[in-house]
């Protein structure tokens, strides 16, 4: 299969990061946003696979929940878990969300319904943009580009799994 229903930790862990970034000023409701982006990758898995006639029977056959109440209560748990988990870095969010787009996409709203009116969405689009402004040396760089190339990067080639990549500038 290669949609899949992304579980309650991966969800609650977006909401979480989202909704705990106080230099965002967000006032967004952790429960809303959890049912919005659970549901959305449900229906984009029914979407996907037309023998899943029901939420409880997706989320039965890819996640064991019984019902998808019982699934999205555990998304609204996690994402309610921010004493438990350190902040998650941006680039690990931009990750995480370039998985949840990719399990949320089957529904013919996702891309073809104005962005205003798909919740989920609009949600996962301010999500995105909280990480990539969050992403170190973003408030550095030009807003517009006028020809001014920073100092080159080289990437370290010790990148060990689990680990980041080290950069060192090249003069």
């Amino acid at each position: 299969m290669s949609a899949f229903i992304c579980g309650p930790e991966h969800i609650g862990a977006l909401v979480d990061w989202y909704c705990h970034r106080p230099q965002d000023g967000n006032k967004t409701d952790e429960a809303r946003a959890a049912r919005l982006l659970g549901r959305a990758n449900v229906l984009s898995v029914m979407a996907r696979y037309k023998d899943l006639e029901t939420e409880d029977a997706a989320v039965d056959s890819f996640l064991s929940y019984a019902t998808m109440d019982e699934y999205l209560n555990e998304c609204i748990a996690e994402s309610l878990a921010q004493m438990r988990r350190p902040m998650l870095p941006p680039v690990w969010v931009l990750a995480m969300l370039a998985c949840f787009e990719y399990q949320a996409c089957e529904t013919p709203e996702w891309y073809n319904k104005p962005i205003h009116e798909n919740e989920a969405r609009t949600l996962y689009e301010r999500i995105k943009g909280a990480a990539i402004r969050a992403l170190d040396g973003y408030d550095a760089a030009p807003w517009e580009f006028h020809g001014q190339v920073p100092p080159p990067v080289e990437r370290s080639n010790d990148v060990r799994p689990g680990t980041s990549p080290e950069f060192r500038v090249v003069r």
